[in-house]
């Protein structure tokens, strides 16, 4: 009965999804996508809206960015076309995050432009939550390019974050509190004030955990993992970081596994075992460039972990006096 598999497929893929199982989620809305195609099943509209959006999380969550941008925008345009416009801002948002990791080389401008107008329709329907959301997204991306472009933009993005914060604590909703602290927490790090990140940053680790989000759950653990060892406090940055790799293998968040492992080697150069940390920085730079094979769209946020793994692999070969 290929109607009833579809069902319990989409409904198996939501569960994996709320319990952040990112591959089991791809591999069962993709599944239920197929037998769709194959058995000319007709889905009624809410279900294939959401259905694209949750492969699109999860493809998001394993590194696989084009997918992912792929089925946001599907969903984004079936709820557009029929008028579902809780499904469109909601698709939105996760469009908005997935365009973030995008090759900045080829889309930086598409990706501001789609920013801007993504903004302006959550302000047309009056949804602050979803505004303040791509707002923090906008102003992370900012700062990201002023590492590749324009060393100012640093500023201007970390002043955009501040900016949307008192429209995210308007909402009084908590991932949208949690999305622009934690973006800021990023920021303030880039701009060398570790010690603003762990501020920012304390207590929404534990609200991540509760809303089963992988990738934002990975990300900012790897943030205040490694902010709290550069403030000194490395036995507590080394057991969030390790809580974080454990994290993503037990649920195949590829996304943040490499960033993580070279984070931990890191952690292990500081307190003088090279070792460990050559073990591991090699594991980082091996998920890396596994990624940057298998998904070719998100190359450059890969290479680079690849190429902070290899600068890290070069000190501990150093400092084993090799």
């Amino acid at each position: 009965n290929a109607a009833k598999a579809v069902e319990y497929l989409i409904l198996a893929g939501e569960k994996s999804n709320g319990n952040s199982a990112a591959r089991a989620a791809c591999e069962f809305f993709s599944k239920a996508f197929e037998l769709v195609e194959t058995g000319h099943i007709p889905l009624d509209l809410e279900t294939e809206v959401r259905s694209h959006r949750g492969l699109g999380s999860a493809s998001l969550d394993i590194g696989d960015i084009e997918t992912a941008l792929a089925e946001y925008k599907k969903s984004v345009e079936i709820s557009r076309r029929r008028g579902l416009i809780e499904h469109e801002l909601s698709s939105l948002a996760g469009l908005t995050w997935a365009m973030w990791w995008t090759p900045i080389s080829t889309m930086k401008d598409d990706v501001i432009k789609f920013f801007e107008e993504a903004i302006v329709r959550a302000r047309e329907v009056g949804n602050k939550a979803v505004e303040s959301q791509i707002l923090s997204v906008k102003g992370i991306y900012v700062s990201l390019l002023s590492r590749r472009y324009d060393g100012s933009g640093a500023y201007r993005g970390n002043r955009i974050l501040v900016n949307a914060e008192p429209m995210a604590l308007e909402t009084r909703d908590l991932v949208t509190i949690s999305l622009n602290r934690g973006l800021r927490a990023l920021s303030e790090r880039w701009l060398g004030r570790p010690r603003k990140t762990v501020e920012l940053s304390e207590g929404l680790i534990e609200g991540l955990r509760s809303m089963f989000n992988l990738n934002q759950l990975s990300g900012l653990i790897f943030v205040r993992g490694v902010a709290l060892a550069e403030i000194g406090r490395i036995e507590d940055g080394m057991e969030l970081i390790k809580e974080g790799i454990d994290i993503c293998e037990k649920l195949g968040g590829e996304l943040m596994l490499g960033r993580l492992y070279n984070a931990l080697g890191y952690c292990y150069q500081e307190i003088h075992d090279p070792e460990r940390a050559w073990d591991l920085n090699v594991r980082s730079e091996k998920v890396a460039r596994e990624l940057m094979k298998q998904y070719p769209m998100g190359r450059e946020m890969a290479g680079e972990v690849v190429a902070q793994a290899s600068l890290n692999l070069m000190e501990n070969l150093f400092d084993q006096g090799k």
